[in-house]
């Protein structure tokens, strides 16, 4: 038998290509598949969605974009917004003895629906300058029947913190024309609006525990927008995970009376958070609000 004896040279060129031919380990994992650009699935949701398509236009271009903590949301459909509408109208009475007001207004749809059901005033809280200007054209439609603030009554927390440093009357001024009655009486004033975080509720109840600020004036009633997650934790009892159940939850539960009485998918406010992406291309996109 004739052995040959080779080089080091070849043996380490045999082992490259040898090591180049088996795959590695973390070859054999599945791919992840590709993400959808967000740009792209915004566009296909709205595309899915036409009764969208009549506001799009004048929605600002920087809520088109992802976040992952958003300050204001708003919402983009006419056929939420009227079923939101039918609900809050049979609690509203006359304008006269209370202030109805919608925050975080944005294109006005719920104030759209209400007043077009026959409520005389509606005063619309909104901090966004691109929003104003289209607000502002409800004055030429609905002729004395809007008033236009540019500040968001949701923040009045920090406006009250404000108030203190410089002896300021911001939250006055926010709640001008607001009247003033017993706890007993009707509301003084209905708040509408899409809710980010929880820190107007919690100003809301320290004001009731410590008889300041808004409670002053009377009981308000509040249809808020808000997150499931941020309901679970306000609406949590010792039954449930003691992580929830604080002491916000008490006091939520033993101050105010509440109820959920409309749900809305998430995609129905601008702008979304980045948690919403899909992680594959859909193949027929969910039509929603419809």
């Amino acid at each position: 038998m004739y052995l040959k004896r080779h080089s080091r040279s070849f043996a380490n060129g045999f082992y490259r290509c040898l090591s180049e031919s088996v795959p590695k380990k973390d070859d054999l994992k599945p791919t992840a598949e590709k993400r959808i650009p967000f740009s792209h699935e915004l566009h296909y949701f709205l595309t899915a969605n036409p009764h969208l398509s009549t506001v799009k236009k004048y929605i600002p271009p920087r809520y088109f974009a992802e976040t992952t903590a958003p300050e204001n949301m708003y919402l983009i459909c006419p056929n939420a917004a009227k079923s939101i509408a039918n609900i809050v109208f049979p609690h509203l009475r006359s304008t006269k003895s209370q202030v109805i007001a919608e925050t975080n207004a944005g294109l006005g749809l719920i104030t759209t629906e209400l007043l077009e059901k026959g409520v005389d005033l509606i005063r619309l809280y909104e901090s966004c300058s691109d929003f104003r200007k289209e607000l502002k054209a409800f004055g030429d439609v609905y002729p004395d029947r809007v008033e236009l603030f540019t500040k968001d009554i949701f923040h009045l927390h920090r406006f009250a913190f404000i108030d203190k440093q410089d002896n300021g009357n911001r939250v006055e001024a926010l709640l001008r024309g607001v009247s003033k009655r017993n706890w007993s009486d009707d509301p003084v004033m209905t708040i509408i609006g899409t809710m980010c975080n929880l820190y107007f509720l919690k100003y809301l109840i320290k004001s009731l525990v410590l008889q300041t600020g808004p409670t002053l004036y009377g009981r308000i009633n509040l249809f808020a927008l808000m997150r499931p997650r941020d309901y679970a934790v306000l609406s949590a009892t010792p039954g449930d995970n003691w992580i929830a159940y604080s002491a916000w939850a008490v006091l939520f539960n033993l101050f105010l009376d509440y109820d959920v009485l409309y749900e809305c998918p998430r995609k129905m406010f601008l702008p979304w958070n980045s948690k919403l992406k899909s992680s594959t291309y859909p193949n027929n996109y969910e039509e929603v609000g419809t």
